[in-house]
């Protein structure tokens, strides 16, 4: 678990409390305050493992809003907490991969107005995330281990579709009679060109601005390509 900072068209700061699953980087649970507390932490904590479902083991870093009372309530719910070194934001390096990601992707593309806006944008984002996003660390999978359709026809080409405010879309492959199916994309591909080029794998060749080759499929969009492969 870990807080980030989000400054606001009103020039507050708003703290987003996020927990993040190592094994699959699945996003447990998010919320947002202008107001951080202990207490608050706490009931997010709550709300993120009810019953019997708190992990084995619970990492955070040495912020004074995971007070000895947080601590003591981690231990309550049969969780072992970890803090992470002074200075040593590499000791958490899934949860800090992820506030990266959020404000490349996300929050540089927006002006955040308040709370509700900020928790709104932010859970939007985390289906993307979920669902669209690939990583290199899942082997070029999704965080929900979404299935690779097949290409149906010669004639199907691949789509971008609107996901999240702040740019994101997500790659689709529309068939001639209008129906769509999900399409992963495993390679980087080049922001600066609005023809992208995906090198399927039986392809040879390289990515560029030459026309499609047998095996390559074109994703025509504007916007900045959807999976970025960098975890």
């Amino acid at each position: 678990m870990d807080l980030f900072t989000v400054p606001t068209a009103s020039f507050r700061l708003l703290y987003g409390f996020f927990v993040i699953e190592h094994g699959r980087r699945h996003i447990v649970h998010f919320n947002a305050t202008f107001h951080p507390t202990s207490l608050w932490v706490m009931q997010q904590l709550r709300e993120a493992f009810p019953y019997d479902t708190a992990p084995r083991y619970l990492i955070f870093d040495g912020d004074a809003i995971f007070s000895p009372a947080v601590v003591e309530f981690i231990r309550a719910m049969g969780t072992k907490p970890i803090r992470t070194s002074y200075r040593s934001p590499w000791q958490n390096g899934t949860a800090e991969r992820w506030i990266g990601s959020c404000r490349r992707e996300l929050l540089e593309h927006v002006v955040v107005l308040g709370e509700r806006h900020l928790v709104r944008l932010v859970r939007a984002y985390i289906t993307y995330y979920h669902e669209d996003r690939c990583h290199l660390g899942l082997g070029k999978d999704t965080p929900d281990e979404r299935s690779i359709a097949p290409r149906p026809s010669p004639t199907a080409r691949v789509v971008a579709l609107p996901r999240a405010e702040g740019g994101r879309t997500a790659p689709s492959i529309r068939m001639a009679r209008g129906c769509v199916g999900h399409f992963r994309v495993a390679k980087r591909a080049r922001p600066e060109l609005l023809g992208l080029r995906f090198r399927a794998p039986e392809s040879a060749g390289r990515m560029s601005g030459a026309p499609v080759a047998p095996g390559l499929v074109a994703i025509a969009t504007s916007h900045r390509p959807w999976c970025a492969a960098d975890q």
